[in-house]
């Protein structure tokens, strides 16, 4: 039996909607999940302290803190800040 409920990828009328470009799917999932980003902050915080304990050499430190700047930026810049 089919579902009668018109799913993200299907119109009202049964007909198959287009997809979303990935950019767009991806800003419409993420939107849906910004109440529930907040509790992602101690999972963070945690593989942070775990990735800084199992980097033995500081010039492995280093490049883990500047990737980490650069898609905290890229983020930034594609959220349009």
């Amino acid at each position: 039996m089919a579902s009668t409920i018109a799913g993200p990828e299907q119109k009202a009328g049964g007909q198959k909607a287009e997809p979303l470009p990935f950019p767009a799917r991806l800003s419409a999932e993420l939107a849906a999940e910004a109440p529930q980003l907040l509790l992602f902050a101690p999972v963070a915080l945690g593989l942070g302290i775990a990735l800084w304990f199992l980097l033995p050499w500081n010039g492995q430190r280093q490049a883990a803190l500047l990737l980490a700047l650069a898609l905290a930026l890229l983020g930034l810049l594609l959220a349009g800040l």
